[in-house]
């Protein structure tokens, strides 16, 4: 329930994604967000696991699209230990076209292929969003199903946002990085290892390609987007920092 009571409240739409579930818990929850006509939840194929992520992924965006079509401009798809500045996200998204294929996050690049940290967030366009299911899971050739042709990365356990980077440079999206002004908007890994250098990861350090020309440390955007490894705790501790706490500032 953390992310309905923190930063998922500043969004106009919020579609849960979960695999089919038992858990009376689970239930009771849904049954609560439902209460607000901008919650949906959708269940999607698949276990849990690892192994299903592209399962669940293909799954959830066929039914979300199905759920929401036209009814909005730009879709985040993130994890649930991702945390969104809502304002800052639809601030960046002003300069964008909704109907143009895109995709918004932080680029990355492995296995030969490019592709948005999945963690902090991947947003796409509606144009981009409703390719990727009518023309890349549902179209003729199914271009974005495994295994993806022209790619070396064909195997069913493959994180599914380096095959989503995948399926968008197939349908020749426009790759968009979270870079402001040199620095990084998107956090993919946890916040303290891009402020403090001897926390970097060093994969990250040695084959970035969003800030290359500057420090680690100087690598933060003073208006970030979103942040990835966020635990429960730590949403909250944010949203009191964020929109609660505030700065006695001298003038002088």
């Amino acid at each position: 329930g953390h992310l309905a009571a923190t930063w998922t409240g500043r969004c106009d739409k919020v579609v849960f994604t979960t695999p089919k579930s038992d858990n009376k818990e689970d239930d009771h929850f849904f049954d609560q967000i439902l209460a607000d006509d901008r919650y949906h939840v959708v269940v999607v194929n698949g276990s849990s696991s690892r192994k299903d992520l592209w399962l669940r992924l293909k799954d959830g965006f066929i039914k979300s699209w199905d759920l929401l079509k036209d009814t909005f401009d730009f879709v985040i798809k993130c994890d649930d230990d991702t945390y969104v500045i809502v304002e800052n996200l639809k601030e960046r998204l002003k300069s964008l076209d909704p109907s143009e294929k895109s995709i918004l996050g932080h680029v990355l690049y492995d296995q030969d292929t490019k592709f948005m940290s999945g963690g902090s967030g991947m947003v796409m366009s509606r144009a981009g969003f409703q390719a990727i299911v009518e023309e890349g899971f549902l179209g003729k050739d199914k271009p974005c199903d495994l295994p993806i042709k022209n790619y070396k990365q064909l195997k069913m356990q493959i994180d599914d946002d380096l095959q989503v980077g995948a399926c968008a440079t197939l349908l020749d999206f426009k790759f968009y990085t979270s870079e402001n002004n040199g620095q990084i908007t998107f956090f993919p890994f946890k916040l303290e290892s891009h402020l403090i250098s001897g926390m970097v990861v060093s994969w990250w350090r040695d084959n970035r390609i969003e800030c290359r020309n500057l420090e680690v440390s100087e690598c933060p955007s003073s208006y970030p987007i979103a942040f990835h490894y966020v635990t429960p705790v730590e949403m909250y501790r944010l949203e009191y920092l964020l929109y609660t706490a505030k700065l006695h500032i001298n003038p002088e």
